[in-house]
């Protein structure tokens, strides 16, 4: 029987134990104020983000993630979030021992066009950091 392929935007949820060192574990402390904003976006599964660990597989034509860091795929940590206003979840993933985050859904979420996502990181980069951004040499 062959196998479904999952989309990589689709989280799937199956309790797990993670692989390897964990270098970056959720932070899932609630206060009022955090717990009203994880409910105004229904985040899920929030306080055992942990619990659900999974391996991605790495697929491109490049084959350079191998040969760069020795890995095949990356161990994720996940959770979902949906803004009040869209009906789709977004799935949020990060790589738990080396710290790669997958920003995609932010955008999604946000309705940037790619095209605009580099536009989008520095202005929200801006507004984060009120104007002060230092230039990253080359």
């Amino acid at each position: 029987m062959k196998r479904q392929k999952l989309c990589k935007d689709e989280a799937t949820f199956v309790k797990g134990k993670p692989q390897g060192e964990v270098n970056y574990w959720p932070c899932e402390h609630q206060d009022e104020k955090a717990a009203a904003e994880h409910q105004k976006y229904k985040v899920y599964p929030i306080g055992q983000i942990a619990n659900y660990c999974k391996h991605v597989p790495y697929r491109s034509e490049k084959k350079t993630l191998l040969s760069k860091t020795g890995r095949e795929g990356f161990h994720v940590f996940q959770y979902t979030f949906q803004m009040p206003h869209d009906e789709k979840r977004q799935t949020v993933m990060w790589d738990y021992n080396i710290g790669l985050v997958r920003i995609t859904p932010f955008f999604k979420a946000l309705e940037y066009p790619k095209l605009l996502a580099p536009v989008a990181l520095l202005t929200l980069s801006r507004q984060r950091l009120r104007g002060c951004l230092a230039r990253i040499p080359d």
